[in-house]
């Protein structure tokens, strides 16, 4: 089974589908939603290909993966 991972604004207008994946989810099972969290790793130039941004959401359809971006950061990683 394949899953896409769908990109769409604050309103959530779809704005397309992720093509990359690098992706890391950690789901708790405790009552609150705290302990989950998930991280995705986007190359710089996936990142302005698809206009990320604060308030954007990816998730995968049909399920409780996903959420809304609520930060962005930058790591520079230099290869040997």
């Amino acid at each position: 089974m394949e899953l896409s991972l769908i990109h769409a604004d604050g309103n959530f207008n779809e704005l397309g589908i992720v093509d990359f994946v690098r992706y890391d989810g950690v789901i708790s099972l405790e009552p609150k939603a705290d302990g989950n969290d998930w991280v995705i790793e986007i190359p710089a130039e996936d990142f302005e290909r698809y206009g990320f941004a604060l308030g954007h959401y990816l998730y995968f359809p049909g399920g409780e993966w996903g959420g809304r971006i609520e930060s962005l950061h930058h790591v520079f990683q230099t290869h040997p």
